[in-house]
Formats: structure tokens, C-alpha cells, sequence
């Protein structure tokens, strides 16, 4: 009885072990980019800035096709109102801020941005 008792506690003791942790869920973030007032005059504009929007957008590619992004997209306007969206995935809204922060634009003080968790409602069938 004794011998089936430990058998039984040691099956648990394995078990407990062996399982693997649930991997974490990603929730879904935006963030919100606008550019810095100086640089909606385009005189402002160096070849810095330019090589700084074009690292901006490959990022955001690589992102996209690793499947971070859910979209991006910006206003076609070039005025104080203009902005920038990028929907992405994350496991917390420290990990959306860290993805935001490392935007070459945000680093580079070209665009300042905003993240807030964001739920999409009616998704594209091919999206994930």
C-alpha cells in the first residue's frame, strides 16, 4: 500500500514537472505617431531626416512580415492634423511601449507617439 501511495506521489511530482508553461498571450496595441511641429515645414528636412523615415518604414516591414503588425498606415494630409497608426501585437503594454520607443522616427525626435491597447472588430479574413 505504501509502495502504490509513493508511486502515486511521485506520478504527481513528475507531472508537475514535466508540464511546460502556457506561452504568454499577446494582446493587441496602437500606436499613434505624429511628426514634431518643426518638421512639418519640409524645408526643416535634411538627408538625416529622410534616411530616418526610410529606417522607420523598413522596421515596420520587417515587423509585418514577422507578424508583430497587424497594420500601418498614415494620413495622407501634411498639416498639424497628420499622423501615423501601427496596430501590433505584445505581451504588455511595457513591451508595446519598448516596441514604440525603438521606432528609429521616435528615437531619432522626428515623431513622438502614444500606445493604448486596441481591440480590432471587424479583422480582414486573411488577418490574424
Amino acid at each position: 500500500m505504501k509502495k502504490g501511495i509513493l508511486i502515486i506521489v511521485l506520478l504527481f511530482v513528475v507531472a508537475s514537472f514535466a508540464q511546460t508553461e502556457k506561452p504568454v498571450e499577446e494582446k493587441q496595441f496602437i500606436y499613434v505617431l505624429h511628426i514634431v511641429p518643426k518638421y512639418l515645414d519640409r524645408n526643416n528636412w535634411t538627408e538625416k531626416e529622410n534616411k530616418i523615415v526610410n529606417d522607420h518604414f523598413e522596421k515596420l516591414k520587417k515587423m509585418f512580415s514577422e507578424g508583430t503588425i497587424t497594420f500601418a498606415g498614415r494620413t495622407e494630409n501634411w498639416d498639424e492634423k497628420t499622423f501615423g497608426i501601427v496596430v501590433y501585437r505584445a505581451e504588455s503594454i511595457d513591451r508595446a511601449k519598448e516596441i514604440a520607443e525603438s521606432d528609429p522616427a521616435v528615437k531619432n525626435g522626428l515623431m513622438n507617439f502614444d500606445v493604448f491597447p486596441f481591440k480590432t472588430v471587424f479583422p480582414q479574413a486573411n488577418s490574424k
